[in-house]
């Protein structure tokens, strides 16, 4: 039959043999499946809320049994294959899972753990990047609420909360959920992550571990006991702390978790006096304004005389804490040093040094004032980067150096006075 080809006879139903019209619907009944499958096939484990929804909708619960008896079949590519099918069902298989970790079989018994476990971690993954760009909801997070009470809520906060839970979400639930528990899960991951601090590899602490142990100690509901903060006082020397507080993406939220951290530690009962001295130098290092505070619990508690420290050196680092971390609002407790003659440091050879309490007050309170220590008689002060002055350079050669020290001081509170 011939086909007319005039422009007016397009409009026309065409007149095709009934055996090539088949033959045309066939193909394309068979292309629509093809344009389908262009669409990527979730890899295992990878899927998708949304497709994780659609699945349910598709997949019995007849089908999802099946899969779960398969995983004990006699043949390994079939437990294979139903364990590739449950991954890829993700949170729709997760019921079943549960059901099944105490399953009599042992294979389908620890199958179903293991990818229990694996599509859990898959799922809080996924939460936990949603989260960072505000869209996933918080309640599901562990001690979430607890730390924006800290570190507030904002894109850093919530990036270091991130690092905080994909790192330790196992301790951030249990000390949420249960904090009467933590100490010596708190002690084995603190004696773990000391081992990679002083490790000959690469391999160290993340920030999001360090900064979790920092963030629970910082509870008075979870109880850490002197072994573990022992333990956990080897985290501070973590470059990766240090390399955060001074980086922009961290610095903030960082600074208020440590900042709890050492807030907490000043009337600390499970916190020997020691350890409270080393948390004092970290805090004075890193400019923790709460080091303040623990300066002035350091002065008012002496450290034991079995702890190896020259005299009491240690109240030297407190008064200069103060002095760098403190403000004008602090004069007033320096001052009630200024006539405390207790010699805290001794050097002696061919000409003999001493520095009292008294002295290392001065300096602090100059400083603060922002006058030259120098000009007033400490003519050996030597600036440290990390702890204002070299402590070693506070004080006086004679008893007549010092006077007159104080004698100016006090000839120049005269003569603020009288302005």
């Amino acid at each position: 039959m011939t086909i007319c080809h005039h422009p007016s006879q397009r409009l026309k139903k065409s007149r095709l043999p009934v055996h090539i019209a088949g033959l045309l619907a066939l193909i394309m009944f068979l292309c629509i499946p093809c344009v389908a499958q262009e669409k990527p096939t979730p890899s295992p484990g990878r899927v998708s809320q949304e497709q994780g929804a659609s699945q349910e909708q598709n997949v019995s619960q007849e089908q999802v049994d099946a899969y779960i008896q398969q995983l004990g079949a006699s043949s390994f590519e079939a437990r294979e294959q139903a364990a590739k099918e449950l991954l890829r069902l993700g949170k729709v298989a997760e019921q079943a899972l549960e059901k099944n970790v105490r399953n009599p079989n042992p294979e389908i018994k620890r199958r179903s753990r293991s990818l229990l476990a694996e599509i859990k971690v898959h799922n809080r993954n996924l939460a936990l990047s949603q989260f960072i760009d505000g869209k996933s909801p918080v309640d599901q997070f562990p001690y979430w609420a607890r730390f924006k009470s800290i570190a507030g809520d904002n894109a850093l906060s919530r990036k270091l909360y991130h690092k905080m839970a994909s790192a330790e979400w196992e301790l951030l639930t249990l000390a949420e959920n249960a904090p009467e528990q933590v100490d010596y899960q708190f002690y084995k991951r603190a004696v773990q992550l000391k081992t990679k601090v002083y490790s000959t590899t690469q391999v160290h602490p993340s920030l999001g571990s360090i900064s979790t142990l920092l963030f629970i100690a910082s509870d008075k509901r979870v109880e850490i006991t002197g072994p573990a903060y022992s333990e956990l006082q080897y985290l501070l020397s973590a470059p990766e702390l240090s390399q955060a507080l001074h980086h922009p993406d961290n610095a903030d939220a960082i600074y208020k978790v440590l900042n709890a951290w050492v807030d907490s530690c000043v009337d600390n009962p499970h916190l020997k006096a020691e350890n409270r001295f080393i948390v004092l130098l970290f805090a004075i290092r890193e400019d923790l304004k709460a080091g303040i505070s623990l300066a002035k619990s350091v002065i008012k508690s002496p450290i034991p005389n079995n702890f190896n420290l020259q005299n009491n050196v240690h109240i030297i680092y407190a008064v200069l804490g103060i002095a760098k971390l403190g403000s004008k609002k602090d004069i007033a407790y320096l001052e009630t040093l200024l006539d405390d003659q207790q010699s805290v440091y001794t050097y002696i050879s061919d000409n003999s040094f001493e520095t009292q309490i008294r002295d290392a007050a001065l300096v602090g309170i100059l400083h603060i004032k922002g006058k030259d220590p120098k000009k007033f008689g400490f003519t050996r002060l030597t600036v440290d980067a990390n702890y204002l002055y070299s402590h070693r350079t506070i004080g006086f050669a004679s008893e007549s150096d010092r006077k007159a020290a104080f004698d100016h001081w006090a000839a120049d509170i005269e003569s603020e006075t009288k302005k």
